[in-house]
């Protein structure tokens, strides 16, 4: 009588090849913490448009849309040719952010804003081709290296 199926040592060997190629793959197919991290803060960018797209409606009603740099009446938020300035405490006073740190880096005038979670504290920029490093401190400051 003829035997069908597999041996004991193909088995082995199938499951031994299967689990070679999983512990190679899974770091890049299970990446669930930067994923997840990345989908917040793009519902950041969802809440910041759909918050700026109030306020540019806001300064054209105030007839602030063509100003360099204005207060909107009655209301802490600056905007900047109709839309919200880019300051950290700028965009604290117009949008809900507790779920975020915010640092506003560079000139005062036009400012780059940062928007980061979590507790790593490490920041790599690249600004004009170049590589900057840094390490934000307990007040927000970024120190750059």
């Amino acid at each position: 009588m003829k035997n069908k199926g597999f041996t004991l040592i193909e088995l082995v060997a199938v499951i031994a090849v299967l689990g070679i190629i999983a512990v190679a793959a899974a770091p890049r197919f299970l990446n669930i913490k930067s994923d997840a991290t990345i989908a917040t803060l793009d519902g950041f960018i969802g809440a910041f448009n759909a918050t700026n797209e109030i306020v540019m409606g806001k300064a054209t009603i105030e007839g602030l849309e063509n100003e360099k740099l204005a207060q909107l009446p009655d209301q802490d938020i600056w905007i900047r040719w109709g839309d919200i300035a880019l300051d950290s405490d700028n965009i604290k006073n117009a949008m809900q952010t507790d779920d975020y740190q915010l640092l506003s880096y560079g000139p005062k005038f036009n400012p780059t804003l940062i928007v980061y979670k979590g507790r790593d504290r490490t920041l790599t920029i690249e600004n004009n081709g170049f590589i900057l490093q840094g390490t934000f401190l307990d007040n927000h400051d970024l120190i750059m290296k």
